[in-house]
C-alpha cells in the first residue's frame, strides 16, 4: 500500500504536499516499513522542504514528532545536521 504524502515529499512537490497535509487524513508521523521505518516529517527533513515543515507539525501530537528511524534519528536531526 502506497503512501500519497510521502510519494509527493519524495517527488519534493510542495503543492501536492499542502493538498494532502489539508485534504486527507494523512498522519505525518505514520511510519513507512519500504523506507527503513521512516516517517513523512523524516522525509521531508532529510530532503530539506522545509515550506511544508510547519504544516506537518500542526497536525502530529507531541508524542510522535520525536520517532527514531533504524538509524535512531528523529526527523529534526536529519534535518538540522543532514545526518
Amino acid at each position: 500500500k502506497s503512501n500519497p504524502l510521502l510519494y509527493a515529499i519524495y517527488r519534493t512537490n510542495s503543492e501536492a504536499i499542502f493538498i494532502l497535509l489539508r485534504y486527507s487524513s494523512i498522519d505525518p508521523c505514520s511510519i513507512s516499513r519500504r523506507t527503513k521505518k521512516l516517517t513523512c516529517l523524516h522525509g521531508a527533513c532529510e530532503l530539506g522542504i522545509d515550506e511544508v515543515l510547519p504544516s506537518m507539525i500542526k497536525q502530529i501530537s507531541i508524542i510522535n514528532i520525536n520517532k527514531l528511524s533504524n538509524n535512531d534519528h528523529t526527523p529534526f536531526d536529519l534535518f538540522l545536521c543532514g545526518v
